[in-house]
Order: C-alpha cells, then structure tokens, then sequence
C-alpha cells in the first residue's frame, strides 16, 4: 500500500523478485489509499512504459489522469509521480527496452 511493488522482473534478479521472465521486464503495482501519498517511478532512457490503471483515479504529474481502466504509454526518460484523486487507486506499470517501432 502507498508504494510501488516489483512483482516480475527478469532473471538476472532473482532474489529480489516473486515472478521471474527470460526478457528484459519489470511489473510493478501499486494500490494507493492515503490521499496524500505520492508514489514515484523513474523509466530510463532506452525504456518505455505502460501504464494501467485498474480502480480509482490516479494523477501522473505533468502527464494525465487515468480513471478506471485508462492506460497510457510513457518513453523514457521519465520521472512519474503518482497521487489519487480520490480516495484511492490501484495500478500496474509494465516496463521493458523502448521498441524500435
């Protein structure tokens, strides 16, 4: 609650993660219920992320605000940060390399 939680990365970390892939991801969620809290993310150059947002409605500063099951794509580098804009919100952040598309 009221941070993030990497719960799928690659093998390379596996002591650090539950679920582990054979690609260069990294799943974290987050479920927000003080109104006041902020949560923070940095994607990496080379990095994208998508965002989703499963209930609620949470602030990206800067960004957007994503209400239940909105979703955006960000490209690094980016610092995201997070506040719900009501009393609370619960999100998934997918990250891996930005694609070449």
């Amino acid at each position: 609650m009221n941070q993030l939680l990497r719960i799928v990365g690659n093998t390379s970390n596996k002591d650090e993660v539950p679920l582990h892939l054979n690609q260069d991801v990294n799943f974290y969620v987050s479920e927000i219920t003080n109104k006041d809290a902020k949560v923070s993310h940095m994607v990496k150059e080379g990095c994208q992320a998508y965002v989703n947002n499963f209930e609620g409605s949470v602030k990206i500063k800067g960004l957007a605000t994503l209400d239940e099951r909105d979703s955006m794509e960000v490209v690094g580098p980016a610092e995201l940060e997070f506040t719900p804009t009501g009393e609370n919100a619960h999100f998934i952040i997918i990250e891996m390399d930005e694609s070449d598309e």
